[in-house]
């Protein structure tokens, strides 16, 4: 199987809100390889807030998130633990101000990038109340 031929699928899937397991089933491949594919390739369901690690990530790739690969020198200076980060990068959990600082810091984001990052996109967010 062609794992990127099936991508858009995988990604209007998860983000209808269908369980991993039940898109494996419907491809016919193995639930396992499908959430490495998933993780490898950070696909995951958007929120409706603002996954502020992501943020910093796109900034710094200039729009292609998925060419960082954090390495242990990363989570050593950032001290956010592997876990703890892509939990973070999924939006599942909010990033503390010391630990957006530690990011931004080692990613050597501008402090007006930084800032606009953080910032609430207000417009969208009432385009998507509508």
């Amino acid at each position: 199987m062609n794992w990127n031929q099936q991508r858009e699928t995988i990604e209007s899937k998860i983000n209808a809100g269908i369980e991993p397991k039940d898109i494996a089933k419907e491809l016919g491949v193995m639930e396992y390889d499908l959430r490495q594919f998933i993780h490898r390739n950070r696909i995951f369901p958007r929120k409706t807030k603002k996954a502020m690690a992501f943020e910093l990530v796109n900034i710094y790739t200039r729009g292609h998130p998925e060419y960082f690969r954090p390495n242990r020198d990363f989570f050593k200076d950032v001290r956010i633990r592997q876990k703890h980060w892509w939990s973070l990068y999924r939006g599942e959990k909010v990033m503390t101000q010391e630990e957006y600082m530690r990011v931004t810091k080692h990613l050597n984001i501008t402090l007006h990038e930084a800032f606009e990052a953080r910032q609430l996109n207000w417009v969208d967010e009432l385009d998507n109340q509508r």
